[in-house]
């Protein structure tokens, strides 16, 4: 994961990735913490058929030591493959901040 805005984080979080494919939706989501932040991901899919690019809507939340950043329903591309995926995505908080940045992700088994 990399977030490129409003704060600069990258790194790995090492915490369990729930991948399902119930029907034609793809959903992948986790949390977990990354240099003193809290983060929390999810990416859907819809009309999903296999591996490939999609249309995705992504959210993504990022609890600092003194601010939050969260955005929902961020539509982006996803690149979805057998075992995991990557999205790049860019939104205005409500705070009128800017969430940016991408993640990749391994589905754990």
């Amino acid at each position: 994961m990399a977030i490129t805005s409003p704060v600069t984080l990258s790194g790995h979080v090492d915490t369990t990735v729930t991948c399902e494919t119930p029907g034609a939706r793809y959903v992948a989501s986790a949390s977990g913490s990354l240099q003193g932040y809290q983060i929390s991901e999810s990416v859907r899919v819809s009309a999903y058929r296999g591996p490939g690019t999609y249309h995705a809507l992504v959210a993504v939340s990022v609890l600092g030591p003194s601010s939050q950043d969260v955005v929902t329903a961020v539509p982006t591309d996803a690149q979805i493959s057998a075992s995991g995926g990557s999205v790049v995505f860019s939104a205005s908080t409500s705070g009128g901040r800017t969430l940016a940045g991408s993640i990749s992700w391994a589905c754990s088994a």
